[in-house]
């Protein structure tokens, strides 16, 4: 089954049921998304938790890892060509993608708040989430940082 209009959080990308793109299109079976070819037939097999389209020749996915979302990049056999890692991303544009690394805003207030209650102090939280907030940095399609993230 299809899940028209899911968005992969933290990509700015949104599937479609028009989604075939470089002859696959996503799709939703058994809760884990892959890819199906123009015949039907699963070219990749389901195996995460989100997926955007394919755009010069790579994907961008996301899993869920210990309550956070991390994205990387498959080729079109489903092969891991990034190992899922950033925080946010986007697709590949020539040889560079934007890539997000940090706590997103809503992980930072659940921080600050957690912090706050727990009773350390306000010039603490502030040093701890600064060092840990998002930045953002590109990479080339081997996954190396070619801009290191910054604020």
């Amino acid at each position: 089954m299809f899940d028209a209009g899911s968005q992969c959080p933290h990509t700015r990308g949104t599937l479609t049921e028009r989604g075939f793109y470089e002859g696959l299109a996503a799709v939703k079976l058994g809760g884990k998304w892959g890819f199906i070819d123009k015949s039907g037939h699963l070219a990749i097999k389901p195996a995460f938790d989100c997926a955007e389209r394919f755009n010069e020749g790579m994907a961008l996915v996301g899993v869920r890892k210990d309550m956070r979302w991390q994205f990387g990049y498959i080729d079109k056999t489903g092969t891991v060509i990034i190992e899922p890692q950033f925080t946010a991303a986007r697709m590949f544009s020539g040889d560079l993608a934007l890539v997000g690394v940090g706590m997103t805003d809503d992980e930072v207030a659940l921080k600050t708040l957690t912090d706050a209650k727990a009773g350390k102090s306000e010039s603490d939280i502030e040093k701890e989430l600064k060092s840990s907030k998002m930045k953002y940095g590109y990479i080339d399609r081997s996954g190396k940082f070619v801009w290191r993230p910054t604020n």
